[in-house]
């Protein structure tokens, strides 16, 4: 039985719904038709999330499961800081 990290040297956060949540470790990622595509160094699929199933993803720390490339984002000064970026799907 293979490690996870085995399938991928980056290690991602995925929001399904509000209740809903998954790690997933790949080499890359890629959006494509609505799809949340995770892949391998061989470029084929380990992991897939169909359009529609997901509603945010993000890169983040192996150790504390925080994001990589953001130090931080305050949409409203007032409410609670919401994270936005590149994986954050607005279509809902």
């Amino acid at each position: 039985m293979s490690e996870a990290n085995q399938h991928g040297q980056f290690y991602y956060y995925v929001k399904m719904s509000e209740r809903e949540e998954m790690y997933v470790f790949a080499d890359q990622v890629e959006v494509s038709g609505g799809a949340l595509l995770f892949k391998g160094k061989d470029h084929q699929i380990n992991f897939a999330f169909a359009a529609g199933q997901w509603e945010q993803f993000c890169a983040v720390s192996y150790q504390t499961g925080q994001p990589v490339a953001v130090e931080h984002w305050i949409e409203n000064v007032d409410d609670t800081p919401t994270p936005k970026g590149i994986g954050f799907n607005h279509s809902k």
